[in-house]
């Protein structure tokens, strides 16, 4: 288990993940930053209100090999900057986006299946493309203004699935509402 609150925390070594885990960022202004690299293959559950970061690719020849790791976010932000999210190349955990959590990745496209499980999931800094199945699950948000942002006027991106769509419940779009109006949501499945 990994807790961190207050200041910001960086785990710059590998991380190997051999166990079921939660990661409890507690504080709203707090960042756990994973500079080093996943590896082993179990799940993680990301809670607390903070904001966990996955900044290096996974060790594609030590994590998630089975296929069977999945990251769940609730009632906090997983972002990924690295471009793979959690995992690298065909070894890629599943992602959840629960009630109270969000994801984006700030850089490339990420391939990751995601189950929108009541949370949102948002663009980076850039347009993004999902080449990873959606699934929805539970009434599910996907924000089109730059890092989720709530501010109505924040610069939009555009977000084009690739994957399949599956799932009965509804989706939201929050886009930017000022003349430029920028944010455009494809489904290109």
């Amino acid at each position: 288990e990994i807790t961190s609150g207050g200041p910001d925390a960086t785990i710059s070594a590998p991380l190997r993940v051999l166990a079921n885990q939660t990661w409890d960022v507690q504080d709203a202004a707090s960042n756990l930053v994973l500079s080093g690299g996943l590896q082993g293959e179990a799940n993680v559950a990301i809670i607390g209100s903070g904001t966990t970061t996955i900044s290096a690719a996974a060790d594609a020849s030590l994590f998630n090999g089975g296929g069977t790791a999945t990251f769940t976010v609730t009632n906090g932000t997983l972002i990924d900057t690295n471009g793979e999210g959690p995992g690298a190349g065909s070894n890629l955990a599943d992602i959840v986006i629960g009630a109270g959590g969000a994801y984006y990745a700030t850089n490339g496209s990420p391939d990751n299946d995601i189950d929108l499980a009541g949370g949102t999931l948002s663009a980076g800094d850039a347009n993004r493309t999902h080449d990873g199945n959606i699934n929805v699950s539970a009434d599910s948000t996907i924000n089109t203004r730059e890092f989720n942002s709530s501010t109505t006027t924040d610069e939009g991106r555009n977000i084009t699935f690739r994957g399949d769509l599956t799932g009965s419940n509804s989706i939201t779009i929050l886009a930017e509402t000022d003349a430029a109006a920028d944010g455009v949501v494809t489904f290109d499945t």
